[in-house]
């Protein structure tokens, strides 16, 4: 959430997110999750 706020501060909105999820057998183990966030610059009124 703080990554939204700071680009909201700078002008810009979120347009997209999207997830994806995958398992893995590295060392570690367990589940990854990424998260993709498009943003866009703002309209100025």
């Amino acid at each position: 959430m703080n990554i939204i706020n700071e680009q909201a501060k700078k002008g810009y909105r979120l347009h997209t997110i999207s997830t994806a999820s995958a398992g893995s057998s590295g060392l570690m183990g367990g589940d990854r999750i990424q998260a993709t966030m498009v943003f866009e610059k703002a309209k100025e009124k």
